[in-house]
């Protein structure tokens, strides 16, 4: 006989009811643990995990397993190679470089979960001395070096090195130059003159960290230098004091100064560097003294003319030094410094203001030239007061002198001549009496 067992409807419900206030059916998120996730999500912060920034890592992690709401945290790295899910650190080679990593946190309670990423930056190790060398050596270009010229075989002023050989990671950096007269050991350039030719020089780099060493050579060309031309004018030089003064600064050329002003109520001051050269061939007359004041370097005067009619024609300052070979200096006074070198067909005359006797045509009275052997005396050529000289058989006149030039005349009326100190010899002819005088002349 079959039996049948029937559940009383009452019981029955008593069960749901209890089933449904203890249990909860699968999938079932309560909103407790999503709470909870979510605020241990938004607390993970990135400094509970290290000290340092996340773009420049170099030590371990702190990766904590479990929330301050009691969830639970699990981690995932992209790439254990550097960073391991514990949070271990392991930095790349200097040669790898460094390296970006993907931190994911998956924050879990109940079947709450939620996730946070954090991208990493594993800084890379220090060089080992090999690796030190090497990116130095890498690193080591023209373009690092090259300074304000535009190429290696265009090289005309400095190098842009480091003078105490500091190089990058460590490394020390000496320089060879195959041609220190040109190129220094410290990338100092001397360019050749203008008369010379271009220079080739091997500039020589040796790094070095530790034991390890490595060699880099540039070959240069370093530019002879052109001859700069600047001209005077009495429009550029108006005769204002101020306007009147020229400064001449040049780093790298030489300088050739042509042109002409004969107007001048001031000095001319003109500056050079040291162990740079101005060559003058110009024409310059100034009611000042000195004509001309001269502020190191070297100045070679080749031709044209320098004259003061108040002082000096040619001051020095600084250690500036003074080369006559052409062309005529007058000045009163001293004309020059006393360690200018004067050389033929060049001539210096200095007049002496003091000096007695009359300034009369063809007498040296207050004059003296320079070489030795040069002659001066005042002259008068074309109605023009001045002064003629020879320097080494070179002969001309120097004009615009400020001094008057006595002229000697060779007609005298017979009162004039019976009034003078002269002596009068008569000659008699059948008509007339003749008287034929002797002038005194003095030279």
């Amino acid at each position: 006989m079959k039996q049948r067992y029937y559940l009383h409807k009452g019981f029955f419900a008593f069960i749901v009811t209890f089933l449904m206030a203890f249990m909860a059916l699968p999938g079932t998120v309560f909103a407790d643990d999503q709470s909870d996730v979510a605020l241990d999500t938004f607390d993970l912060a990135w400094d509970q995990i290290s000290n340092e920034s996340e773009t420049a890592v170099t030590g371990n992690l702190t990766l904590s397993g479990t929330g301050t709401s009691g969830t639970s945290i699990s981690w995932q790295s992209s790439n254990t190679e550097f960073i391991e899910t514990n949070g271990t650190v392991h930095r790349p080679t200097f040669s790898q470089g460094d390296k970006s990593v993907t931190l994911t946190a998956t924050i879990t309670k109940g079947d709450a979960s939620d996730t946070r990423t954090f991208t990493v930056t594993v800084l890379k190790a220090d060089p080992t001395e090999a690796e030190a060398v090497a990116a130095a050596l890498a690193a080591l270009t023209w373009n690092s070096i090259k300074g304000s010229n535009s190429a290696q075989d265009n090289v005309t002023t400095y190098l842009n090195i480091s003078a105490l050989g500091m190089g990058p990671f460590g490394t020390t950096i000496t320089w060879s130059s195959s041609n220190t007269d040109v190129i220094s050991n410290i990338g100092s350039v001397f360019r050749p003159w203008s008369d010379a030719e271009n220079v080739s020089v091997i500039f020589t780099a040796t790094i070095t960290k530790g034991v390890e060493t490595a060699t880099k050579a540039f070959e240069l060309t370093v530019i002879k230098k052109d001859i700069s031309t600047i001209t005077i004018s009495d429009t550029m030089l108006t005769g204002d004091i101020r306007d009147a003064k020229v400064d001449v600064l040049n780093e790298d050329n030489q300088v050739i100064i042509t042109g002409s002003k004969t107007n001048a109520d001031s000095q001319l001051n003109l500056s050079m560097n040291p162990g740079k050269t101005m060559i003058w061939q110009a024409a310059y007359t100034s009611s000042a003294g000195p004509a001309i004041s001269l502020y190191d370097g070297t100045f070679n005067m080749t031709g044209g003319s320098i004259v003061s009619t108040a002082g000096a024609a040619i001051t020095t300052l600084g250690s500036a030094a003074v080369n006559i070979s052409g062309g005529y200096v007058f000045g009163v006074g001293t004309a020059v410094p006393v360690a200018a070198t004067v050389t033929s067909p060049g001539i210096v005359v200095s007049y002496d203001s003091t000096a007695t006797g009359a300034r009369k045509d063809g007498s040296s009275v207050g004059l003296s030239a320079l070489p030795t052997g040069a002659t001066a005396f005042w002259d008068i050529q074309g109605g023009v007061d001045g002064i003629s000289y020879n320097s080494g058989g070179t002969t001309g006149f120097i004009s615009g002198t400020g001094v008057d030039v006595i002229p000697i005349s060779t007609d005298a009326t017979l009162s004039s001549l019976l009034a003078g100190p002269y002596s009068l010899t008569p000659d008699f002819n059948k008509d007339t009496v003749s008287y034929r005088a002797t002038v005194p002349y003095e030279v």
